[in-house]
């Protein structure tokens, strides 16, 4: 469901999620809205029409993030098995970015040339967006549940479950 801030006026009706929103990214530019779902769905709305009906993409039985990049042509949206870059407007698969276990967190570097996953098991990947490759090996810890980079994109922070680095 979307409201307007100015007024409050509901102005979506169509397209709600069967399940829990998880995440919602907002485009840098404000035209597109992207929401995660539980029900394995992202749903991404053009907010400036008054009664859109979303383009629904689905990766996987549970949806937990969902971030667009710094120019706002595309996001990234986290699943089973794997993040995915996707297309802003159209929501076409752009890229599989494999972790290779459940995707609870993602994030874009500022300046859109990486991306960053974790998974429930413990790994953190960081990709080219380019070329979709990882960075370096793996990181390997127990239970990742965030992963956030740095304003200026040098660093990357995943706070570790019962004190491992």
């Amino acid at each position: 469901m979307l409201w307007r801030v100015r007024d409050g006026a509901r102005t979506q009706e169509d397209g709600e999620h069967d399940g829990r929103i998880t995440r919602m990214g907002l485009s840098s530019e404000g035209q597109r809205l992207a929401s995660a779902s539980t029900d394995g769905t992202v749903r991404l709305w053009d907010v400036r029409m008054k009664s859109p009906d979303p383009i629904v993409i689905t990766n996987g039985t549970s949806i937990w993030d969902v971030k667009f990049s710094p120019d706002s042509r595309w996001f990234v949206c986290s699943g089973s098995g794997s993040g995915q870059m996707r297309d802003a407007r159209s929501g076409a698969l752009i890229k599989s970015l494999p972790l290779n276990q459940f995707v609870t967190r993602v994030d874009v570097s500022p300046d859109g040339r990486r991306v960053v996953a974790c998974g429930e098991e413990g790994r953190t990947i960081v990709w080219d967006t380019e070329t979709g490759a990882p960075l370096f090996a793996p990181i390997e810890s127990d239970r990742a549940d965030y992963v956030q980079f740095s304003r200026d994109g040098r660093w990357r922070y995943a706070p570790q479950i019962a004190g491992r680095c």
